[in-house]
């Protein structure tokens, strides 16, 4: 979908604050998981993503 849409993409398994958590069916963290895993992302995003 990145190559066809042009688009920059982060994937989760690229940095070491975020590739540990895994997705119990395979699409959602569990709901204090996904508090941590954004706020780690939000360390990653360059920042004209954070304002």
């Amino acid at each position: 979908m990145l190559a066809a849409t042009n688009c920059k993409g982060i994937f989760f398994t690229d940095y070491p604050e975020t590739s540990h958590f895994t997705c119990p069916e395979w699409s959602h963290l569990s709901p204090q998981d996904a508090i941590t895993y954004t706020k780690a992302l939000i360390t990653e995003l360059p920042p004209s993503f954070t304002h």
